[in-house]
């Protein structure tokens, strides 16, 4: 980041707000399974159910799915992603399973094929269907049959018994999720499969088709006007140091940078900078997510209580609507480093 900013731009990292960062919940509006054929002759776009893993087929067992979200019809462009979680309804299983939803890197389609019971055999492919062996049936090939999909998995799941399953929300299907909303023509959505390993470990749950449960994605974010928290704090007396913005980013108002669960009658600062680094850089016993080598000021002093809380008022200033501001408190303690970090705090400017 140039060090060179403007003097207004400096007296802006002072000031800042939050309204609670908003939750959307959105359905799947394309998923189909990848039947295992060598011929690509299989699909089931209409089915009530997607399936996963090995079946006892002794020929072509194996199954995949594919799952389509419209992040960008849902969720503002320009907004920051904190937090994207999966969830499916298992509907049957054999035994427990672990899954991994890797990112799809070719566009891929849902026809009309519908299997005939419960839909794990499949059927004949209908034309657009995504199978084994094509993307859209009967030409568009994926360039290898099972699909085009990264190596590493963006989030990871266990399957452990018929009813619902939450991957929980990591860095990579964070990252999935912003990109897909900033580039919606990228967005392909995940193949979810297991290590593949297990004969008889396939396991059905609910698609987009099914009366009730299909798949979804809860996506945690911030957009103009709103502040929310990413990241981890440092473990003080078996309690995480938090740190949050309290009010709402909108310029004229005043708003408080709170501090929970920090060290006991401590000085602690509040940092700010323009950006944020979303693995963080590892400092003390835990991260620091403000940019690493980049600009970063000190906005306020504060002691805190007994408790480890405490807290400092802001002004948020005019004229800057759409600028992110991100906060970590740092604050003195016994520890190797000589300090504990919060997690950090991210608000866009209104």
């Amino acid at each position: 980041m140039n060090s060179r900013l403007p003097t207004p731009l400096f007296t802006l990292l002072a000031t800042a707000g939050l309204c609670a960062q908003t939750t959307a919940v959105i359905t799947s509006d394309r998923d189909s399974t990848l039947y295992q054929s060598p011929t690509g002759a299989l699909a089931g776009g209409a089915c009530t159910g997607v399936f996963v893993g090995v079946t006892d087929q002794n020929s072509n067992p194996l199954r995949r799915a594919l799952l389509h979200f419209d992040v960008a019809g849902a969720i503002p462009a320009g907004a920051e992603i904190l937090a994207a979680e999966l969830s499916i309804q298992v509907t049957q299983h054999n035994s427990n399973v672990t899954v991994r939803a890797h990112r799809v890197l070719q566009d891929w389609g849902e026809g009309s094929s519908l299997p005939p019971g419960n839909g794990g055999s499949g059927t004949a492919a209908a034309t657009g269907d995504a199978t084994w062996v094509n993307r859209f049936h009967p030409g568009n090939p994926w360039n290898s049959p099972g699909g085009d999909f990264a190596a590493t998995s963006s989030l990871t799941f266990a399957v452990p018994s018929p009813g619902p399953a939450t991957a929980s929300s990591t860095l990579g299907a964070v990252l999935d999720v912003q990109d897909w909303l900033d580039n919606p023509g990228q967005n392909f959505g995940w193949l979810l499969k297991t290590d593949e390993l297990q004969v008889q470990s396939a396991f059905r749950c609910n698609s987009r088709e099914a009366s009730n449960n299909p798949p979804t994605l809860r996506v945690t974010y911030v957009t103009q006007g709103q502040a929310g928290t990413w990241g981890q704090g440092c473990t003080v007396s078996g309690q995480e140091y938090r740190h949050a913005w309290n009010g709402n980013p909108i310029g004229g108002t005043n708003v408080q940078l709170a501090q929970t669960n920090g060290p006991a009658n401590a000085l602690a600062a509040n940092l700010m900078a323009l950006n944020y680094d979303r693995i963080g850089s590892p400092l003390s016993t835990c991260n620091l997510y403000l940019p690493f080598g980049g600009v970063l000021i000190t906005h306020s002093i504060v002691t805190l209580d007994g408790g480890g809380n405490g807290s400092a008022q802001v002004a948020v200033p005019t004229g800057w609507p759409g600028l992110m501001l991100t906060t970590q408190a740092a604050a003195l303690a016994n520890t190797t480093a000589g300090f504990v970090l919060s997690n950090a705090a991210i608000a866009i400017l209104q």
